[in-house]
């Protein structure tokens, strides 16, 4: 009944697919997370979706202003129905966790959670460390 899209610029793509998959009676909100203002895209937003930005460099420190956005989304009342795709930045996914499971009691079959990489480390690193127990979402 209502969907969260999250995700910062590495996401996009992903993003904006999803919103294009869905049917045409679905609504819910797009949240992307960019550096600033610069960097933001000319983005269709299809009715029943609302779009904001998430700006890095105003985050407060050991704050993402990812996981910020995705707090102060319009939730509904009721998890059920609710769909989660949140893909991005590793530690930003790790974060978003218990906002998503505890604070809106979603279940895991609701949520798309992707750490798809991860600040300071190349793919080879990312891949590797992806086996280890550090390297879980």
């Amino acid at each position: 009944s209502w969907s969260l899209l999250l995700g910062d610029e590495a996401a996009i793509p992903a993003v904006l697919a999803n919103v294009e998959a869905l049917p045409d009676d679905a609504r819910g909100e797009i949240v992307l997370e960019v550096e600033d203002d610069e960097h933001h895209l000319a983005v269709n937003v299809p009715a029943g979706w609302s779009l904001r930005w998430a700006h890095r460099s105003e985050a407060a420190e050991g704050t993402s202003a990812l996981v910020e956005a995705a707090r102060e989304a319009a939730w509904p009342d009721s998890a059920e129905g609710v769909q989660v795709f949140a893909h991005g930045e590793r530690e930003v996914m790790k974060a978003l966790r218990p906002l998503l499971y505890e604070e809106h009691g979603l279940e895991r079959s609701q949520v798309s959670l992707s750490g798809y990489w991860a600040r300071g480390r190349d793919e080879d690193a990312f891949q590797a460390e992806k086996k280890t127990p550090i390297g879980k979402v």
